[in-house]
């Protein structure tokens, strides 16, 4: 995974804030080896949501289990995990079409969607979501898909994220929430 300087510089509370040397997002595909590091993110995050009284939909907590997660992982979908210096930090998932949140044309759209896009909160501010953001861009590109499609939460601070990436607004979906897509 490589040997990115990373130090522990401070714990208080439990709370560990890490100081980079030099930052390298390694992105793996998810397996029955690593799937307990994607879970792991994944909870931090899910535990992060429900301390700020966050909802998403699809991210209960009976969606975001190992067997779940396993079982989505069995059925074939794209599902990554993003390391710095072997500690895992972010996960992707990355699907051919997505029916609950933009209909049943989806499978015919030629894009790839993006969901489970998560990085630890220790993480957060050094733009980590755009490293996910451009291994989804070169997936697409290296499997002639042209458009990146995702949605949020309507009034999410990662409408910023995505629109400063270049993804722009479609509409508002079935659960209230904001669908975007970038053009590859």
């Amino acid at each position: 995974m490589g040997s990115i300087p990373v130090r522990v510089t401070k714990i208080e509370n439990g709370e560990r804030e890490y100081k980079m040397e030099r930052e390298k997002l390694n992105i793996v595909q998810v397996t029955d080896n690593n799937i307990d590091d994607f879970v792991s993110v994944i909870s931090n995050v899910k535990k992060w949501l429900d301390d700020n009284n966050i909802y998403l939909e699809g991210w209960e907590h009976e969606n975001i289990t190992r067997e779940k997660i396993l079982l989505n992982l069995q059925k074939g979908k794209n599902m990554y995990i993003g390391y710095i210096d072997n500690i895992p930090v972010s996960t992707m998932a990355l699907q051919e079409y997505d029916f609950e949140f933009w209909g049943e044309n989806s499978k015919n759209e030629n894009a790839i969607y993006v969901h489970r896009l998560s990085v630890l909160r220790e993480f957060s501010g050094k733009r980590l979501s755009h490293r996910l953001l451009d291994f989804a861009k070169e997936f697409a590109i290296k499997n002639s898909i042209t458009k990146l499609r995702l949605d949020c939460k309507n009034k999410s601070k990662l409408r910023k994220v995505y629109e400063d990436y270049g993804f722009k607004f479609i509409r508002i979906g079935t659960y209230g929430n904001t669908l975007y897509e970038l053009i590859i």
